[in-house]
């Protein structure tokens, strides 16, 4: 098989899911039922990239990108065998650099999406903002269409894979059965039918060139088992309560709306057979069921297989966010928590239900996350490589603009999110607030996304983390020393911490107010500028350097840096004394919800303090700080006295 150039012809119409813009229609059908559609598309697109560099179209008859040794009727059993779209491992395409033209352009002006005009910016945009713009635009393309943010009709968004929640009996067997053993027995059967096609000469010169691909690349639209037919069942209509499963996220690459909606409905022209022709038919019903998948490279030189089976699209800009907000994001998020695309709308009034709204952002969003970070940690909780982190904080920034862009066009919405929140404050330890957040950073990236500041969520937080962390280390001799005890619920929980530092390093980040935050996400391209990217970066790198429970309590704000060691010592010992007493006395306190309706959501305004100065970096510094004054003073006791010199003898 011999890689062509381009045809230039140019590609098929995007089609759309999830609510997402469709050629020349007002409706289209998806694998979940039927969706508006609110962004007309024309039929052709021009094609905007040398897609021979990016993906792989292994259509052995229709494509014309590919060229193929003769073969007369034997090409079907190597379309089965290998089809649709073929990556490298780990493949990152790079995206463009922007011209000074189109520099200066963005610099001066920007897109309005009521008038669907440029219009001249009421502040230019400084050179730190504009450097965002480049930095974005030169990673922002996606792998398998190859289409680039700036694109016409590109509309980019992170792969999530949502584990199914109502597996059958019979499906959790099939899964137990089919893991190792079905992905061992698929390996032969492929490896066997290559080594026929082999021998039979169908592929002439190529077998040891598509021998190698093979183990380098992956197929993107996999195939997989369905279950057996009569096993799925008609579920009912979701109750609004309904738990989110396990969440997994693709950092690295972002995908486009075509790739997505290729691996739905198909795609004939690149040889992309439809979810329901590969096998994958219920994603809550059927274990292995998937859009895509992709092997993300981990950072330590090995790959992961990631699959997909939703999307959550960007904003970017105004011009992107145009595309999907606030219907396609709305619906995506519907699909995700509910498996149908119009959940949140009254389907006799059209208007959006914003109490369920919030329910799932409070419920999704923290968990993407989390998700994101924990993608870039090891499995000991130290940090992949900086690449990974990078990939992870831009990603973060991306999911975290499109969430206040939610919250703040919904005021119910917002209302409900900061009274859960506070709720939880008030008492972390209540049924209730386990409930509303199992995992205790969700609460600090939901309070990130309603503007409460570190300083109101610090004292429940700690409260809470520390108690875990008692109860996680176990129960040592009572005869043993406090600092024992510290030492020990230190070292039993490091990994913990240093998880939780991480993620307390994104929200000091994102810390601000929320119209300031999204001014700067606004002027920035859903980026922070590079200033506060580096000064993330560099706290994410200082996680090693605590390496005690004293330094985890400074960084954390419990304590003034210049504090005494002794003092620091005791004051913990004290707080964990407090807990041991009180933690019961909480969890038995039953407060009415009612009690929480009155609580009310400050105006949303500018000007709130940041946290950006809390964090990891503040504590060395300032422990930087005090050791150079503690050396400085020691110096000034000695000073008249001899000195040693270089033979370590006293100068006379």
């Amino acid at each position: 098989i011999k890689k062509m150039e381009p045809s230039g012809t140019p590609p098929p119409a995007a089609k759309a899911t999830d609510s997402e813009p469709a050629p020349d229609v007002e409706v289209a059908k998806t694998e979940f039922g039927t969706v508006p559609i609110s962004v007309p598309i024309p039929k052709a697109a021009p094609k905007q990239v040398d897609r021979s560099n990016l993906s792989f179209y292994m259509d052995l008859r229709e494509s014309q990108d590919v060229e193929v040794a003769e073969v007369e009727d034997d090409d079907e059993p190597i379309r089965k065998w290998i089809g649709g779209v073929m990556l490298q491992k780990g493949f990152l395409p790079e995206g463009r650099d922007l011209t000074p033209a189109e520099l200066e352009k963005i610099r001066t002006t920007k897109f309005n999406p009521v008038t669907e005009k440029e219009e001249p910016r009421e502040e230019p945009l400084t050179e730190d903002e504009l450097e965002c713009w480049q930095y974005q635009s030169k990673w922002l393309r996606c792998p398998i269409t190859g289409k680039h943010w700036m694109d016409k009709y590109t509309i980019l968004g992170v792969g999530l894979y949502h584990a199914p929640r109502f597996l059958s009996e019979e499906e959790k067997k099939r899964q137990s059965e089919s893991s190792k053993a079905a992905n061992k027995r698929r390996d032969e059967e492929e490896r066997e039918r290559m080594d026929q096609l082999v021998r039979s000469g169908a592929l002439g010169e190529s077998a040891e060139l598509v021998d190698s691909w093979m183990k380098d690349h992956f197929q993107v639209y996999a195939k997989v088992d369905p279950p057996p037919k009569g096993q799925l069942r008609e579920l009912p209509r979701l109750p609004d309560d309904v738990r989110l499963g396990h969440i997994d996220v693709i950092v690295g690459p972002v995908f486009d709306i075509v790739a997505y909606n290729d691996g739905v409905d198909g795609n004939q022209a690149k040889n992309i057979r439809s979810a329901e022709e590969r096998g994958s038919l219920d994603y809550d019903q059927q274990y292995n069921a998937l859009n895509f998948v992709y092997q993300v490279d981990k950072g330590d030189g090995t790959f992961e297989r990631k699959p997909c089976t939703n999307r959550l699209s960007f904003y970017i800009d105004e011009r992107h966010g145009s595309r999907i907000f606030p219907e396609n994001v709305q619906s995506q998020l519907s699909l995700l928590l509910y498996r149908t695309s119009s959940r949140f709308k009254d389907p006799e009034t059209g208007e959006t239900n914003q109490r369920l709204l919030a329910q799932a952002i409070k419920k999704v969003i923290p968990k993407v996350l989390k998700a994101i970070v924990r993608e870039i940690l090891s499995d000991r909780a130290v940090l992949a490589s900086e690449a990974r982190f990078e990939q992870a904080m831009r990603l973060y920034f991306l999911i975290h603009q499109i969430s206040i862009k939610l919250v703040l066009r919904y005021p119910e919405a917002y209302q409900f999110l900061y009274r859960s929140v506070m709720r939880w404050i008030f008492n972390p330890f209540t049924e209730e607030s386990i409930r509303a957040f199992p995992d205790i950073e969700e609460v600090l990236i939901a309070a990130s996304l309603v503007g409460i500041p570190w300083n109101l969520i610090r004292e429940a937080f700690m409260r809470r983390l520390i108690a875990s962390l008692m109860m996680n280390a176990g129960v040592m001799s009572s005869t043993s020393q406090m600092h024992d005890r510290i030492r020990h619920c230190f070292h039993q929980n490091k990994q913990t911490i240093h998880r939780i530092l991480y993620e307390f390093s994104f929200f000091v980040a994102t810390g601000q107010s929320l119209f300031e935050l999204d001014r700067k996400y606004a002027r920035c391209a859903g980026s922070l500028p590079k200033a506060e990217r580096q000064h993330m970066k560099e706290s994410a790198l200082a996680v090693k350097d605590i390496d005690s429970f004293e330094k985890f309590w400074i960084a954390m704000g419990m304590d003034v840096v210049t504090s005494d060691d002794v003092d620091v010592k005791r004051h913990i010992s004290k707080y964990f004394e407090y807990l041991a007493k009180t933690v019961p006395l909480w969890q038995k306190m039953v407060i009415p919800a009612s009690a929480f309706d009155k609580i009310k959501a400050p105006e949303l305004k500018g000007g709130e303090t940041s946290v950006a100065s809390l964090g990891i970096l503040r504590f060395r510094s300032e422990k930087d700080k005090k050791i150079a004054e503690h050396d400085a003073e020691e110096r000034k006791k000695h000073q008249g006295l001899p000195r040693l010199n270089a033979r370590g003898a006293l100068e006379r």
